[in-house]
């Protein structure tokens, strides 16, 4: 085999010399076809022609570069007599094009005709595995549907503790996406980055920390549904990273609070189906008895099925499932269904109930704000009839609490957003009664399922003053809207900019899919997106209520249904540029954009003036409201959350990051880039401190990590994205054993801070 002679190629590639060429995509090319392939500053193959049938097969990067194949060269066929193979190394363009590339081509037929040239890179690793999505043969018993136009087929386990029932696995068949809803096991092991089926790419050196998440773990016990996706039991997850030697540290446990005990711990899950749909049943020491069989305490969504007849009387369990922070050298995670939960911050084990001194209340909302200025937490309390504000020091010994906000019905509020001087809350007519809630205590009923949503009321907007923690003014607004999350708030020349995910659809559509995560599909209707709110501080009065990001006719960009919006923490209550989201594209447009586009779309502009037309009275625009179900060919039009896009306010300009077809993302972390956070001097800082607070110029200056689900791997991996160039390719993957079901929030902790 003969070595090549190229063009200088960049600093990414220094030294060429043979290698024996080895397969990593495949794409079929029919008989008499042509095939016009060329690379930038490499070698032009053109023509490529051939009697017989043919196969393509392509290594389209760098193993350090691009976490996944190419799109153009993600198909699977079989292998004619005679082939031609094609192999690439090298960089992605942010087009998904090619650049920087090594070429080597291996010319098969039949016996007595071969020959071959190759190249490789010195120092990369070759093989059989793609960065991003390691290959691996598919189990026989795995459910495989079209996730686009694109089969996928996802292993899930066909026997032990985690084999799902029948129903799941039908559902999985239908839906690829819904394999993140499945539950895994406890784990604790190393990665290195000496193997790259653990790590591709290398860590930045700045990532030195923890990646804390946290969410239902399972919705399901046995055969069993739980009622909603909010009763979950919770799990905690972290990745430890330390940027330096490349090495990450990945752990996951469950939240050992007394509702998952009661419910019989986790290793409940171990009997499996036959244990709650058939009869008695013993598995590794457990015994279930004919009245044991189902689930044995309620949540705010989940009647008890088993335990007695008083088994639903009380207030349902806290199963601690939506947010994990690290404040006060103390990791918690937190539900707004009672009180926190220490843990320990490198093993996770669970510690047991905290509170901190001074703040007696018994509910603790899993969306406090740290305020960067002064470094003290702000959170509230959702109780029954109303919501209670508290502020906790910064050093976590001193709390003050703020009066209760009463209220004649149970309101559901889940976040609640900060700016400078004040705490806005949203409360949704979205509502049950004194008469529910009593029901609910007497066992008759679970609380959640009894909330509904009136329209011909108001959403009431609330603002909390920070410095008393008592209502400064409580505004009304109509046409009503409902969100759960908020985005950023701030002040500027007299005015509170508000923004938040408002929910695009009726309320109730949405609770449909949460109660049924398994059993339902998500529609246009079911999605958010971002709008911003503007109130006068002296008059109270609502100056404008519009899209964040405005739409334009005949655009996709920022219409794309959106969640779990992030800022850089040290701009968190000041104004900000930039909010990066997590969009849900259709899946056929998703599959036709990777395949045309690779990563990312680049940069989609827009423009104030060109909103569409109702969208400031709260009616739908043409993206806005419901959307058919099934896409073409009976494929469901849309799965989970499947992109991260990054909005800019400033410049109304929208960059996406697309993943690959069979791949959803859950709600990233922003990593400032050496501690970068743009915060303002504290007071008590000494002049060092505030020296290096002062240099910190760029608000996008760090990474993004982002944990993603590969259904046809039936695995995890997490991104690393370059914050201030979100479409380029990641520039680190962190490959996990095993999937991470889907989460709801977390955060990221310094190494530091630990």
């Amino acid at each position: 085999m003969t070595a090549c002679t190229m063009s200088t190629l960049g600093s990414r590639l220094c030294r060429l010399e043979p290698l024996s060429p080895v397969p990593l995509a495949r794409i079929d090319k029919p008989a008499g076809s042509q095939s016009n392939v060329q690379h930038a500053g490499s070698v032009n193959i053109g023509n490529v022609h051939a009697r017989d049938r043919r196969t393509l097969l392509v290594q389209p990067k760098i193993w350090c570069s691009a976490p996944y194949p190419h799109p153009k060269c993600q198909s699977d066929a079989s292998t004619g007599k005679h082939g031609v193979r094609l192999f690439c190394s090298g960089s992605l363009s942010r087009s998904g094009s090619l650049s920087r590339s090594i070429v080597r081509v291996q010319a098969t037929a039949s016996a007595g005709e071969s020959g071959s040239v190759g190249t490789r890179t010195s120092g990369r690793r070759r093989g059989t595995k793609t960065i991003g999505a390691p290959e691996r043969e598919p189990s026989q018993q795995s459910p495989s549907a079209r996730c686009g136009g694109r089969q996928i087929r996802v292993p899930l386990p066909s026997s032990g503790p985690l084999k799902p029932p029948a129903w799941a696995r039908e559902a999985i068949e239908q839906q690829p996406w819904k394999g993140g809803l499945e539950p895994c096991e406890e784990q604790d092991y190393t990665l290195s980055p000496s193997n790259p089926a653990d790590v591709s790419g290398r860590l930045p050196e700045a990532l030195q920390g923890t990646l804390y998440r946290c969410g239902p773990g399972r919705i399901r016990v046995g055969g069993e549904k739980y009622g909603h996706w909010f009763d979950g039991d919770g799990m905690v997850y972290a990745l430890h990273l330390d940027g330096p030697t490349g090495t990450a540290r990945f752990v996951c446990k469950w939240v050992r609070t007394p509702a998952l005990e009661k419910r019989g711990g986790p290793e409940v899950q171990d009997l499996g189906e036959e244990a709650w749909m058939g009869g008695k049943k013993k598995d590794r020491g457990k015994h279930v008895e004919e009245e044991e069989r189902g689930i044995r305490m309620k949540g705010a969504w989940t009647a008890a099925t088993a335990g007695g007849p008083l088994k639903n009387v009380g207030l349902p369990a806290n199963p601690v499932n939506t947010s994990v922070i690290h404040f006060a050298g103390r990791l918690l995670a937190l539900c707004e269904g009672g009180p926190p939960f220490l843990l320990d911050p490198l093993s996770l084990c669970t510690l047991g109930p905290f509170a901190f001194p001074g703040l007696p209340l018994p509910f603790f909302s899993a969306h406090p704000k740290l305020d960067p200025a002064t470094g003290e937490l702000y959170n509230f309390g959702n109780m029954l009839f109303g919501t209670q504000p508290f502020a906790i020091s910064a050093d976590g010994q001193h709390t003050r609490v703020g009066p209760l906000q009463g209220s004649s019905e149970a309101a559901l509020v889940h976040d609640c957003a900060m700016s400078a001087r004040f705490l806005v809350f949203t409360m949704p007519p979205y509502t049950a009664t004194a008469g529910d809630v009593g029901q609910m205590l007497a066992g008759q009923h679970a609380l959640g399922n009894r909330f509904t949503y009136d329209e011909s009321k108001p959403t009431r907007v609330v603002i909390v003053a920070k410095d008393t923690l008592s209502v400064e003014v409580e505004v009304d607004v109509l046409p009503p809207f409902s969100n759960y999350h908020f985005c950023n708030a701030f002040e500027e020349e007299g005015r509170l900019h508000v923004l938040m995910t408002v929910l695009d659809g009726p309320r109730d559509g949405l609770e449909g899919v949460f109660k049924d995560m398994y059993g339902s599909s998500w529609q246009r209707s079911n999605q958010c997106s971002a709008w911003e709110l503007v109130l006068d501080t002296a008059t109270w009065e609502v100056l404008s209520r519009h899209r964040a990001m405005p739409s334009e006719p005949g655009t996709r960009g920022p219409t794309l249904g959106m969640e779990f919006a992030v800022v850089n923490p040290g701009y968190l209550g000041r104004k900000s540029r930039f909010l990066y989201v997590l969009g849900s594209m259709p899946e056929m447009e998703r599959e036709e954009r990777w395949s045309r586009e690779g990563y990312g779309d680049g940069v989609w502009y827009g423009g104030r003036e060109e909103q569409l037309k109702g969208e400031e009275e709260g009616e739908e625009g043409e993206e806005g409201g419901g959307a058919e179900v099934e896409g073409r060919n009976g494929v469901a039009k849309y799965g989970y959350l499947n992109c991260i896009q990054k909005y800019d306010l400033e410049m109304l300009q929208v960059t996406t990051h697309i993943v690959p077809p069979g791949c959803y993302v859950n709600e990233c972390s922003f990593i400032p880039r050496n501690d970068a956070t743009g915060e303002a001097p504290k007071k008590g800082m000494n002049k060092k401190a505030k020296k290096d607070t002062k240099t910190v110029t760029k608000e996008d200056d760090g990474y993004l990590a982002v944990f993603v689900y590969d259904a046809s791997q039936h695995k995890s991996h997490v991104l690393v994205l370059d914050a201030s160039d979100v479409a380029a390719p990641p520039v680190a993957v962190v490959h996990l054993k095993s999937h991470v079901p889907y989460y709801f929030h977390g955060t990221w902790a310094p190494k530091a801070a630990l």
